[in-house]
């Protein structure tokens, strides 16, 4: 009884898999094709990323001082309440949690 529903949900998974392949294939050969030896969405990341810096006006430079020292809680006031997170302390959460979830998805 047992084989016979790990038989069928294989042959479920490779019909799956069979109709997903060519639409991957599609794909692969969209954002994977190579111009002048760079892959096309490695040119597209960093076409996105100047069109940001210069649209943004260079915020990513502009602010960059102003980001350490808000890490740093430069701009934290005297009085702290009881269970507040400092920015340090949320910048750090923020950051294992991205980690942690590219490992976990084994990037």
């Amino acid at each position: 009884m047992l084989g016979d529903y790990k038989l069928g949900l294989s042959n479920i998974l490779s019909s799956i898999d069979t109709a997903f392949s060519c639409i991957v294939a599609a794909i692969e050969t969209v954002f994977f094709v190579s111009v002048g030896g760079i892959p096309l969405i490695i040119l597209w990341i960093i076409g996105g990323s100047i069109f940001c810096t210069l649209r943004l006006g260079f915020i990513n430079i502009r602010g960059f001082k102003h980001a350490i020292n808000i890490a740093r809680g430069k701009y934290d006031y005297e009085y702290k309440s009881e269970g507040e997170v400092s920015a340090f302390q949320a910048l750090a959460t923020s950051l294992s949690g991205t980690v942690g979830l590219g490992n976990i998805a084994g990037v």
